[in-house]
């Protein structure tokens, strides 16, 4: 029979083992914006690739150059003329890019035959037609990727600490330090951490171990030293733990 202490120790060990933690906060966050925008991109992929894939082609010119920026961050956005069938047609990317072909430069011009006003541009010129969706997918596959890969790495952890909570040893630890220290963030800067240190010395080895808690934030009460707190961990790996505190 479980005392009400044991309880409370479980259940904290629970909470803690279930908490998101940061890593689990960026991992949704990374996915949720991740996966839009590889979608965004596959659809806008998908739109620009049947006109190449069942297209008749012909040779175009370029009649208009309009310049974007200063320096190097220069690029065009051209405008081509072609015709098809006797009729004349004009076309202009939806993007920019530099190097560009110049005026009277002429360039491969895919169109539908069915509708031979939805074109795009082949060849070199034809890079402009991929750069929007390939931002997008290239985006999407960074973030999504890592977003995924961060929330599947939290659910192994939070498996495996319900896994020491539920079958682990149970320690009697005691508070041996709350502590502070300067961390580098993702902008650059730094930040504080607080840390909670507790200690088990061991009575049949003699062993000393130390686990250790971040907290998330600014801690708004800690406990004093030699404040008795239960670890529970791993029988084999002492390094895989789960200290149950609020």
């Amino acid at each position: 029979m479980t005392s009400p202490s044991d309880d409370f120790d479980r259940a904290a060990a629970v909470r803690q083992a279930r908490r998101l933690g940061p890593q689990g906060v960026i991992g949704i966050v990374f996915t949720l914006v991740g996966v839009p925008l590889l979608v965004a991109g596959a659809v806008w992929a998908s739109l620009v690739a049947p006109t190449y894939l069942s297209s008749a082609s012909t040779r175009g010119t370029v009649v208009d150059s309009v310049a974007y920026g200063t320096g190097g961050d220069r690029s065009h956005r051209i405008t081509v003329a072609y015709t098809v069938d006797g009729r004349d047609y004009r076309y202009t990317p939806t993007g920019s890019q530099d190097p560009a072909p110049s005026v009277g430069d002429t360039v491969t011009v895919h169109y539908e035959p069915d509708d031979p006003g939805k074109a795009r541009l082949g060849g070199a010129a034809g890079v402009v037609e991929w750069v929007g969706p390939g931002v997008l997918l290239l985006l999407g596959v960074v973030f999504g990727g890592l977003g995924i890969g961060l929330s599947v790495w939290k659910w192994r952890r939070r498996k495996r600490d319900l896994a020491i909570v539920d079958t682990g040893d149970r320690l009697a630890a005691a508070v041996e330090s709350v502590h502070t220290e300067r961390v580098s963030d993702s902008e650059g800067g730094s930040k504080t951490v607080w840390s909670l240190v507790v200690r088990h010395d061991d009575p049949l080895t003699g062993a000393t171990y130390r686990f250790t808690h971040r907290y998330s934030g600014v801690p708004g009460v800690t406990p004093p030293p030699g404040t008795p707190v239960t670890v529970f961990a791993d029988r084999v790996d002492r390094g895989k733990y789960v200290i149950a505190i609020w």
